[in-house]
């Protein structure tokens, strides 16, 4: 028998199948055939090899079967590899796209970054980002990148304006493999591929992404493929930095609003310190930001009013409910002001209520306005009263005499009825010096109160008062006297006769109307300060100290018991400041309560020559 030498049991395998075939098929002859009784044993080997080879049979198909399905998974392995590089690269592509666009949405050049990214992806020359104007609603360039020549980049700027308007309005990417060559100023230009990408939000285009190369072909499907993820990232990436760019407006503007607010706005935490200040604050309070922020509130207002205001702002923290209050802040340097003080609960992420906002407005003058109000609205409530009164005094006076006139008169001497003649011509004038006083009221608050100014002698025009007054200082046992330490001469001005008559008529009349029969009333002229001042003396009742500057407003009069018993409108002291005023002169009182006023009348002099009386 020959002997051989097999590499391997699979080749000595193989060639034992192979004997077993060409035994099955009748071929097989054995070349160690011995003594007959091997012959059995050989039959045995035989069964045994053919038992074995069946087992090899199915063996090698299930090798045959596993070696398929290994080539079946290598092939799916290989696939799977190749798309996973694929997400790979798109996860690349966006990291390194959004990595650019969160940069440059800090910088002045958003977009010109992220254009630059997108050009060494693709493998394009020029790219360029058209954006939707929201005020216009025009399609503009805003950013745009290139190699060539400048005026290579004028030619393609137009070109890319006209394709991205077409994809715009369409929606849809294009792809131009063999764009037409353009001429620019004489010169042929190859434009080679362009590319124009829509960027979309929630189904809107709001701009297109345009690349361009100058070899045909340029981009082709798989351009596309990374583009759409491109344009998908830098559409959100568009949309965040005008969401941004609103939201910092709008940020800037209601900083603005409330720093420059001329009302105080500021926030305090839930352990009642300041979080906030604006401008207004610190003007109404006194006090700069950088001493106020960190501190308690309330050594921001009076000290009596701590306990109020504590309660007020734990009340808005806990009910969560607005609360307005007055109270007075301490002032920069301890003065007090009065401020109305709303508060308002703020609110945190979760709804709770973390802090307060406060809104506080100085009504320190509003207050003193309005006391001067409900001051002036009660003193014509008395004027009215006061007014009737007047009114009605001396027509009663004239209407009583004229009937005892009517009825009597026969039984009356000439003297008495001459002397009931003059009480009634007393009461006309008072009555008419009274509607005067009201015409000159209306013409004072319209503004059209006027004098005639010319050179005076104001010496004869207060002797004339003074003489007019001699009648009734005999009747009320008043001494009348003057006392002119100027002469003649020297007490020229220029004013209005009538106006300055009716001034020093007022002036005598309101100190004969608080002076006691015995007392005495003095008329003086003094020069002084290029001028003459006229002074009005009694010895009445006089004027509290808290009271001087008042009694020239007005409808306001004394409040006591001698001063209302005395009658009067308060009208006289109020129209003879503004006669003043308008003679270019100035009126004050000097007095002590129950000691006599002293009122002084101070006018500028002139050169002119005076007119007759």
């Amino acid at each position: 028998m020959e002997h051989r030498k097999y590499t391997s049991k699979r080749d000595y395998v193989a060639e034992a199948l192979t004997m077993l075939r060409q035994h099955h098929a009748g071929e097989f002859v054995s070349a160690s055939e011995g003594p007959a009784g091997d012959t059995d044993s050989g039959e045995i080997l035989l069964q045994n090899l053919g038992a074995l080879f069946e087992k090899f049979e199915a063996t090698a198909e299930k090798l045959a079967r596993m070696e398929r399905e290994v080539a079946v998974f290598r092939q799916v392995s290989a696939e799977t590899s190749q798309q996973l590089e694929c997400k790979i690269e798109e996860l690349s592509v966006l990291r390194l796209i959004t990595d650019t666009a969160s940069q440059a949405m800090m910088s002045h050049d958003p977009f010109g970054p992220i254009l630059d990214k997108v050009i060494a992806i693709v493998g394009a020359d020029t790219g360029s980002l058209v954006l939707l104007n929201p005020e216009t609603g025009r399609f503009e360039v805003c950013a745009f990148s290139s190699v060539r020549k400048a005026e290579a980049d004028e030619t393609m700027l137009g070109i890319v304006e006209k394709l991205a308007n077409q994809v715009a309005t369409v929606g849809e990417p294009c792809l131009i493999s063999e764009a037409p060559p353009a001429t620019t100023r004489g010169t042929r230009m190859e434009i080679g591929s362009l590319g124009a990408f829509p960027l979309t939000v929630e189904e809107r285009t709001i701009g297109v992404l345009t690349v361009s190369s100058p070899h045909f072909s340029a981009f082709d499907a798989e351009t596309e493929r990374i583009m759409h993820i491109i344009t998908g990232q830098i559409a959100i990436a568009v949309q965040n930095a005008r969401l941004y760019g609103e939201v910092r407006k709008t940020k800037e503007y209601l900083e603005n609003l409330v720093e420059r607010a001329g009302d105080a706005i500021f926030t305090i935490d839930g352990s009642h310190r300041v979080v906030s200040w604006n401008r207004g604050a610190e003007t109404i309070f006194g006090r700069p930001k950088g001493d106020v922020v960190g501190s308690s509130f309330y050594q921001l207002v009076s000290e009596n009013e701590v306990c109020e205001l504590r309660k007020r702002i734990e009340g808005v923290l806990e009910s969560e409910q607005i609360c307005t209050v007055e109270t007075d802040a301490v002032f920069g340097d301890r003065q007090k002001t009065q401020i109305a003080l709303t508060l308002s609960p703020i609110r945190g992420a979760k709804g709770d209520v973390v802090g307060v906002s406060g809104i506080a407005r100085d009504i320190t003058e509003g207050k003193r306005v309005e006391e001067e109000l409900r001051q002036l609205n009660t003193a014509k409530t008395n004027f009215v009263s006061t007014v009737s009164h007047e009114l009605r005094t001396p027509l009663t006076s004239i209407k009583s005499f004229t009937e005892i006139l009517l009825h009597d008169m026969h039984s009356l001497s000439e003297e008495g009825v001459r002397r009931h003649l003059n009480i009634i011509n007393e009461e006309c004038d008072r009555l008419s010096g009274l509607i005067s006083s009201l015409l000159d009221l209306q013409k004072l608050n319209a503004g059209k109160l006027e004098v005639r100014l010319e050179p005076v002698l104001l010496a004869q025009v207060v002797q004339q008062a003074a003489n007019l007054f001699d009648s009734i200082a005999l009747r009320d046992r008043i001494e009348l006297s003057t006392e002119f330490h100027v002469p003649d001469g020297m007490t020229k001005v220029s004013g209005d006769r009538k106006r300055l008559m009716q001034i020093i008529s007022n002036l005598l009349s309101n100190a004969f109307k608080y002076s006691d029969a015995g007392g005495h009333v003095t008329v003086g002229l003094i020069c002084e300060d290029e001028g003459v001042r006229l002074t009005v003396t009694d010895n009445g009742i006089g004027i509290p100290e808290s009271e001087k500057d008042k009694v020239f407003e007005k409808f306001y009069r004394v409040d006591n018991e001698a001063a209302r018993t005395r009658g009067g409108t308060g009208l006289g002291l109020a129209i003879t400041k503004e006669l003043v005023a308008l003679h270019g002169g100035r009126i004050w009182v000097d007095s002590h309560e129950g000691c006599g006023c002293c009122f002084n009348v101070w006018l500028p002099t002139t050169k002119g020559e005076p007119s007759p009386p």
